[in-house]
């Protein structure tokens, strides 16, 4: 019992210095996410975080910390930039200590970013697009994926950036190797001609 007392105590004095930390939960209302997903990408080590002392598991991540994984473009395939701060309170109950100064100013701060970054994430299906391989569904995307032609992250689908696109006049074939776009149709070309 006094264990208990002692981490009760311990629980209290965290709760008051709160003001540094944010738990799980306001971190997913302020992302515009369910708090689920964010304590999956807590529990997963992609998003930094610290467990307090007590019975019941309580995830925290500092403001500083949680600002700076916010503004680094890596992680928006995780969240939507745009929804950041956008929570309005809709009822009284649930949202509690929800800091309003803090999630509009982060908003500004990473809409900016967001602004200047000149790359995006693309599923494959617009990867598919872009390299003018739809005919082929995203299998030629799935296949460079796993061979490691294409850099990509898994979240829910594949993301892959725009930068790690093969460059203009390059596309993909079926085993997943970058090949120059009219290649394809030489080749076949040629088959038919000695036939």
């Amino acid at each position: 019992m006094k264990l208990l007392k002692l981490n009760h105590k311990q629980l209290l004095h965290h709760t008051r210095n709160m003001r540094r930390f944010f738990p799980a939960e306001q971190v997913g209302n302020g992302l515009g996410k369910d708090a689920k997903s964010i304590h999956l990408l807590m529990d997963s080590g992609r998003m930094p975080m610290r467990r307090l002392p007590s019975i019941r598991v309580m995830r925290v991540i500092a403001r500083f910390v949680l600002l700076k994984w916010m503004l680094d473009p890596d992680n928006w395939l995780y969240f939507k930039p745009i929804r950041v701060g956008s929570f309005y309170r809709k009822r009284k109950r649930g949202y509690g200590d929800y800091d309003y100064a803090f999630w509009e100013n982060a908003r500004v701060v990473v809409l900016k970013a967001y602004l200047r970054w000149k790359n995006a994430w693309l599923t494959p299906r617009q990867v598919a697009h872009i390299l003018q391989v739809e005919a082929a569904g995203t299998r030629y995307i799935n296949n460079a994926i796993r061979n490691g032609t294409l850099k990509a992250k898994r979240w829910g689908n594949w993301w892959i950036k725009k930068s790690d696109l093969p460059s203009k006049g390059k596309t993909l074939n079926f085993r997943g190797d970058i090949i120059q776009r009219g290649r394809r149709r030489e080749v076949s070309m040629k088959n038919t001609v000695k036939r």
